[in-house]
C-alpha cells in the first residue's frame, strides 16, 4: 500500500506542479496578448509621453516669449541710459554757457541721478530675470520702464525750457 501512496503522491505533485506552471504560462500569455495588460501599460505610457511633450513645447514657447520680453526691456533700458548720458552733457553745457543757474543745474542733476538709479535698479531686475529665466513681474517691469521713460521726457522738457531762455 505504501507503493500506491507513493505513486499517488507523485502523481498529485506532478499535477499540482503542472497546474502552477500552466497558470503562470496562461497569465503571461494573457499579459502579452494584444489588448492585454502590457499593451494597456504601453498605451498609458505613450499618452503620458504625449502630455509631457505638449507641456515641454508649451514651456519652450513661454521661455521664448520671456527671452524676447527680457531683450526688449534691455533695449529700452539701454536707450534710457543713453538719453541720461546726453542729458548730463546738455546740463553741463547749459551751465557752462550760463543758460541755467547753478541751483537749476543741481536740481536737474539730482533728478537725472535719481532717474539713473531707478533705471539701474530695473536693469538689475531685468538681468536677474534673464539669469533665472523667469518673467515673474514682467508686467510690473514694463510699467516701471514706462514711468521711467515718462520721467525722462518730463526732465527733457524741463531742461529744454530752461535752456531756451
Amino acid at each position: 500500500m505504501s507503493k500506491k501512496w507513493c505513486m499517488a503522491a507523485s502523481m498529485l505533485a506532478v499535477v499540482a506542479l503542472t497546474g502552477c506552471a500552466n497558470n503562470a504560462y496562461l497569465q503571461a500569455k494573457q499579459r502579452t496578448a494584444p489588448g492585454g495588460e502590457l499593451d494597456q501599460q504601453a498605451a498609458a505610457a505613450q499618452r503620458g509621453l504625449e502630455v509631457e511633450k505638449r507641456k515641454q513645447a508649451e514651456l519652450q514657447g513661454r521661455q521664448k516669449t520671456v527671452d524676447t520680453e527680457i531683450s526688449q526691456n534691455a533695449k529700452r533700458i539701454s536707450a534710457l541710459q543713453g538719453d541720461l548720458r546726453k542729458q548730463d552733457t546738455q546740463l553741463a553745457a547749459a551751465l557752462k554757457k550760463r543758460k541755467i543757474t547753478k541751483a537749476q543745474h543741481d536740481q536737474l542733476k539730482r533728478q537725472v541721478e535719481a532717474l539713473r538709479g531707478d533705471t539701474q535698479r530695473v536693469e538689475l531686475e531685468n538681468q536677474g530675470a534673464a539669469l533665472s529665466k523667469n518673467a515673474a513681474g514682467d508686467a510690473e517691469k514694463q510699467a516701471q520702464l514706462g514711468k521711467l521713460e515718462e520721467r525722462k521726457r518730463a526732465l527733457e522738457k524741463s531742461l529744454s525750457a530752461m535752456t531756451a531762455r
